[in-house]
């Protein structure tokens, strides 16, 4: 039997699966990466990291084509050679706060990018770490020959070929969506030129996979590996979702809310973005604060104990006598696109505990999606449906305030690792063993209701979140 090997480089760690020819995992290794930062990543370590997993991944299974993805948005300089200049920087980097906050007064240009490329002004995005970086000078941003991102690099060094997916840049600031192309304008400003620039494919394109890397890995050479997309994208094919008006909803390290669209879709607020992927688009909101801020809160207060005990705490903390917390950490992306606003847990009292706090981290988190949310339902519509992913599914407590929060169906599908399943597709249709990515349809396994007991306690503590988040700008 065939089987599909996925790599995945993802904010926190190194991950390879291996599926059968039918879609369904069979194999899962994960490595955390050796960095502590969020916003940096080593590119030669990185690929060691996920050659390794890879490896252990693929033993005893033969392997047909290998599915790739990666972190959006990401930035990487390279020479003509594909040797890293600079440190991969990721969607995290607020490097260019200052840069992005100049440019802002530029209403014209700050909209004219925005309809264009579907990228709201903010540091995540490549085109101004790129404008930042020209503007101080840097070293490496002069002597590149090569602008890639991470899962770029990734399939450069598999396959020995540049090559880009326009998934991949969809995120990049500096594709045009209409065109499907590059964007000239934002090229311009970020003084980058085509030729420093991948050639554009399809996510679903393939290369063969070069000897030295079938070594490293155990697979046979030759076998095709795709060129990738982003994780947030293969999201949406993963969780079985790029029909109309199907939603996705994914909290991990960070949080988004995705829905397909037909055209190119953007706000005239500037409080969503808009991407391509698999000859269509997708309207969302992403947010920064999400498995993050709970990592930040474990750590500093409660190292060591179970996600269950906090969950027990945070249950014994129900009602109105609850701090409001904003996730602003590592800044602010969707809906106000503010890299300077910081996170801060309000309307504290003496009689508060631990849980009321975790469990204020987990509504606060909600808070913020949910007024993602608001706003992306009023440019695109009602989703038909809402399918749930990512490290939420492992919290009864946190399912059901979003169910309640949301007011709606939340649907759970067969595998946690939902963007895995999104490369595993696109390997999977480069081996010839899927006709369309829209065949990927993961079994709907079960649904969390809403049942009205958190509702009213939310929807009041959601109003407080909201003011103290008017009252939060740092611009």
């Amino acid at each position: 039997m065939p089987y599909i090997l996925t790599l995945e480089s993802s904010t926190s760690a190194a991950k390879a699966a291996v599926y059968d020819d039918s879609g369904a995992m069979v194999q899962l290794v994960q490595q955390p990466w050796p960095w502590t930062q969020v916003e940096l990543q080593d590119a030669p370590q990185l690929l060691d990291t996920l050659l390794c997993c890879g490896k252990q991944a693929a033993q005893g299974y033969d392997i047909a084509a290998i599915g790739l993805s990666g972190i959006m948005p990401s930035l990487l300089l390279c020479a003509a050679d594909m040797r890293p200049l600079s440190p991969i920087w990721t969607w995290a980097h607020t490097g260019s706060r200052h840069t992005v906050a100049r440019y802002a007064h530029d209403t014209a240009l700050v909209d004219g990018l925005y309809r264009r490329t579907g990228c709201p002004a903010h540091t995540q995005y490549p085109l101004w770490q790129l404008v930042y970086r020209r503007e101080q000078g840097d070293p490496a941003y002069r002597a590149a020959a090569v602008v890639t991102t991470q899962v770029g690099y990734v399939f450069a060094r598999l396959t020995g070929q540049a090559l880009s997916s326009r998934a991949t840049e969809s995120s990049s600031g500096m594709f045009n969506l209409a065109a499907r192309d590059w964007d000239d304008e934002a090229l311009a400003l970020a003084g980058v030129t085509r030729a420093m620039l991948p050639p554009l494919a399809e996510a679903d394109d393939h290369r063969p996979l070069c000897t030295q890397m079938a070594r490293a890995l155990g697979v046979g050479s030759g076998i095709p590996v795709s060129v990738g997309a982003p994780d947030g994208l293969l999201n949406q094919i993963g969780s079985g979702a790029l029909g109309h008006g199907a939603m996705t909803f994914s909290v991990g390290t960070s949080g988004a809310l995705r829905i397909a669209v037909p055209t190119p879709s953007t706000s005239g607020g500037r409080n969503t973005w808009c991407y391509y992927i698999a000859e269509r688009y997708l309207a969302g909101a992403s947010t920064s604060g999400a498995g993050s801020c709970i990592s930040w809160f474990r750590s500093l207060f409660a190292p060591g104990v179970p996600f269950a005990q906090l969950e027990q705490e945070a249950l014994s903390a129900a009602g109105d006598d609850l701090p409001i917390y904003l996730p602003f950490n590592f800044g602010e992306r969707a809906p106000g696109f503010d890299a300077a606003r910081l996170g801060a847990f309000e309307a504290m009292t003496g009689s508060q505990h631990r849980g009321h706090f975790y469990r204020a981290v987990l509504e606060g988190i909600l808070f913020n999606l949910y007024h993602c949310y608001e706003l992306l339902s009023a440019k695109t519509g009602q989703p038909s449906q809402i399918r749930l992913s990512g490290g939420i599914t492992n919290s009864p407590l946190w399912m059901h305030i979003a169910a309640e929060l949301f007011n709606r169906e939340m649907l759970l599908h067969e595998g946690e690792h939902a963007s895995l399943n999104g490369a595993a597709a696109l390997a999977l249709k480069a081996a010839g063993l899927m006709a369309a990515l829209d065949d990927y349809q993961p079994q709907i396994i079960g649904s969390i209701l809403p049942d009205g007991t958190l509702r009213p306690a939310l929807i009041r503590r959601y109003a407080a979140y909201l003011e103290h988040y008017r009252r939060s700008s740092a611009s």
